[in-house]
């Protein structure tokens, strides 16, 4: 059953708005769906892409967005960008999702005073030109949370693999921060390498348990941490780097745990550390 509960369709740019109170489910759409100043929306069981330069879903200020087993293929911009420009603040949930595009799989942004809180889980980024996953919020003056990142894979980013910069991990946003574990994570692989950074956390705070991770880079860190969380990873976890180091660590407190940590033609050192504990 394919449904649209107070959508509005606008085919003559492209798009499809998103308005409050919105549901879309089990819909081929093949033009861009964006919401501005958008909250409760659901948008799940659909395939979403075409070849124009667009981004297949964009939402601005919007807030109770989730995003649920989607079928993104945008082979003309990014897969889903979201931004917080506004003073409020926003949660934007990505569950079951496979995004492949040419510019960043996914980003999420913050611009201005308000919160926002990112949840991804069990989803995969493909991206030919761009980051796999991206979540920045040093350009905001609130708080960017990371609620959940568990069980995400990036198949391929011609721009970084995972990216997270200037936000805090908490479980559950609101009291004292709980910690968030990862459970799994797979950037690359050593027949596809992502390029630049597979794993980076920079000024970020809270606990971080990657769980079972494996890094496959080329051309930068395997795993860069600048000024950042308590790190920790479990056995049998792996780094391949090419071209770059597996570890570049910096300021941060670690109890990571690789079976395997490899780094090849580095312009520089296999790893770095300074002021790790």
């Amino acid at each position: 059953l394919s449904t649209v509960i107070n959508g509005n369709v606008n085919l003559a740019n492209n798009n499809v708005n998103l308005a409050n109170n919105t549901e879309v489910h089990g819909f081929a759409i093949n033009v861009s769906l964006s919401g501005n100043g958008v909250t409760n929306a659901t948008v799940d069981t659909s395939r979403i892409g075409q070849s124009l330069a667009l981004d297949a879903i964009t939402l601005i200020d919007s807030d109770d967005i989730t995003l649920n087993n989607l079928l993104i293929d945008q082979s003309g911009g990014h897969g889903i960008f979201i931004e917080n420009n506004g003073g409020t603040d926003l949660t934007v949930s990505v569950q079951q999702s496979s995004i492949t595009s040419t510019g960043h799989a996914f980003s999420a942004v913050a611009l201005s005073g308000g919160d926002l809180t990112v949840a991804i889980a069990n989803s995969t980024a493909n991206s030919t030109a761009g980051k796999g996953f991206m979540v920045d919020g040093s350009a905001g003056t609130g708080t960017t949370f990371v609620s959940q990142f568990q069980d995400n894979t990036v198949v391929a980013a011609g721009d970084e693999g995972v990216i997270f910069n200037d936000v805090t991990f908490d479980a559950d946003p609101g009291g004292a921060r709980d910690p968030v574990s990862f459970s799994s994570l797979l950037v690359g692989s050593a027949t596809a390498r992502v390029t630049g950074n597979g794993v980076s956390f920079t000024d970020t705070v809270g606990d971080v348990d990657m769980g079972n991770v494996d890094i496959f880079n080329e051309t930068g860190s395997g795993l860069l941490v600048s000024n950042s969380p308590t790190l920790s990873s479990q056995a049998g976890s792996t780094i391949d780097t090419s071209a770059g180091p597996a570890l570049n660590l910096s300021e941060v407190e670690t109890a990571l745990v690789f079976d395997s940590v490899v780094s090849v033609g580095s312009p520089s050192e296999a790893a770095a550390f300074h002021t790790v504990e």
